[in-house]
């Protein structure tokens, strides 16, 4: 097998560093799409599949072209003309990988230098590369393709009826993957029938997805507590200078907390506190990690709970972590053997219901069970959105916790359940972050967190069920 012939009107340096040149992008950008293809099947990933291979055919088509042996081909320009367009189309795509590779990374370019992301750093440095090699070919061959302006109205006029196609990708796939889910949770508790002195409550829940695309269910508990009619009174604070029954600007300071740590914190001239709650009821709303909401569906729960005359009120609580539509690797225990709930969903359901202790003063042992934070846990592998999410290897967690008891944060009721995004090692464990870069992984992975909360006071008799 012999070398092409070389074309007439150029080096033969540059004539065999174009070869490769082309011959390198097309493999890219092949290998590129084989990837999209591997990690997505959704149809627009499977259009970023075939625009990535039109990416690699006009790279090959001009390397077929500087190939041929026909010396009227390459004289007239149309090696030129084949090879300038497939380089345009590659300084694209180079620059598409880099600009989306660090508008997505939560790291930003100091940073990722200063953990040595190596493998983040080898991708921009390739599409970099690439990116410069096709921009120096352009100008070397824009004086030669011979372009004529009706051949470029018609590849403009061609690429006008993508304007629609984008519009429709941006509206019903990129805003309803990229946004907060739009779920409403409505709850609702009111009084159903009497028993003597118990009181049958409908604990009802509604929870309707009313946008325009799927919607993970990270996780979704509903609880109901019993505060008791005679409850000690707390003690006056110390910081309060002037304090009597028509002044309690005092407890309204210390019973709000504008953080948004304490959501169950309110000033009631009579309190209600959390640690006075009487769990009644508690229930997961969805069970399993692949729980789901399709557009416009509504779901409704509702339990029947019983509360006794000496009930002061009743509490419905739902809290609700939503997630947008996203491809889960892997669902795994927190600790032990990190079983998979897809690999060994046997062993994945005794770990996971095994309460997890966690004790800050690891140096002291543990006087009383009561004063240890105890929790259910699981991670959920995000998996890769794109090849080029895959390519830059930046791994999401998201630590789902269901706490029972913490000593630490009285002020809430329990159980309750919190997550949190976590960048994660090639096993998918959880690596500790600033609470910078976590914001910002929050902000690329938008969740709708929701505490949704009804109370009833018992008040005139209702209908009762007693048969005398």
């Amino acid at each position: 097998m012999r070398w092409p012939e070389q074309a007439p009107d150029i080096s033969q340096t540059r004539w065999r560093f174009l070869l490769v040149t082309l011959g390198a992008d097309g493999l890219i950008a092949a290998a590129l799409a084989i990837g999209e293809l591997h990690i997505s099947n959704t149809p627009f990933a499977i259009l970023g599949a075939g625009i990535l291979f039109a990416v690699s055919a006009a790279n090959f088509w001009g390397l077929h072209s500087l190939c041929r042996i026909s010396p009227d081909r390459r004289s007239a320009g149309s090696w030129a003309r084949e090879a300038f367009f497939a380089q345009i189309l590659t300084a694209f795509l180079a620059l598409y990988i880099i600009v989306v590779g660090v508008i997505t990374d939560p790291l930003n370019m100091t940073e990722t230098v200063k953990s040595h992301d190596w493998r983040a750093l080898a991708v921009f440095a390739i599409a970099g590369v690439v990116g410069s090699v096709a921009l120096a070919w352009m100008l070397l061959l824009g004086g030669q393709t011979q372009i004529r302006w009706t051949t470029t109205t018609v590849l403009i006029s061609s690429l006008i009826p993508l304007s629609g196609l984008a519009q429709y990708w941006l509206q019903n796939t990129y805003l309803p993957a990229n946004s907060a889910p739009q779920v409403d949770v409505s709850v609702e508790l009111s009084p159903q029938t009497q028993t003597g002195q118990t009181t049958h409550l409908s604990a009802k829940v509604i929870v309707h997805n009313r946008g325009t695309g799927k919607v993970n269910v990270a996780g979704a508990l509903m609880r109901v507590t019993a505060y008791a009619k005679t409850t000690d009174q707390p003690e006056v604070p110390h910081d309060c200078l002037v304090y009597n029954a028509d002044q309690q600007w005092c407890q309204v300071e210390g019973g709000m907390d504008i953080s948004g740590v304490n959501y169950d914190a309110d000033f009631r001239a009579d309190p209600t506190r959390a640690t006075d709650a009487r769990l009644l009821y508690a229930g997961l709303l969805y069970s399993g990690p692949s729980a789901f909401l399709v557009p416009g569906e509504t779901d409704t729960f509702q339990r029947v709970v019983d509360i006794d005359s000496d009930t002061r009120l009743a509490r419905l609580s739902v809290n609700a972590v939503f997630l947008p539509e996203r491809r889960i690797d892997d669902v795994r225990s927190c600790y032990d053997t990190h079983a998979s709930g897809y690999a060994d969903y046997e062993k994945f359901s005794r770990e996971v219901n095994v309460a997890k202790r966690d004790w800050d003063r690891t140096q002291v042992p543990i006087v009383s069970e009561l004063l240890v934070q105890r929790y259910l846990c699981m991670n959920y592998e995000i998996a890769p959105g794109d090849i080029i999410s895959w390519l830059l290897g930046k791994r999401y967690v998201m630590v789902f916790h269901t706490k029972l008891s913490d000593p630490q944060d009285p002020g809430n009721e329990y159980p309750t359940i919190e997550s949190f995004y976590r960048l994660a090692d090639r096993n998918g464990d959880p690596l500790p972050e600033e609470s910078r870069v976590l914001k910002k992984i929050g902000r690329a992975n938008p969740a709708s967190d929701q505490v949704v909360v009804a109370e009833y006071a018992p008040g005139e008799p209702i209908k009762s069920e007693d048969k005398h």
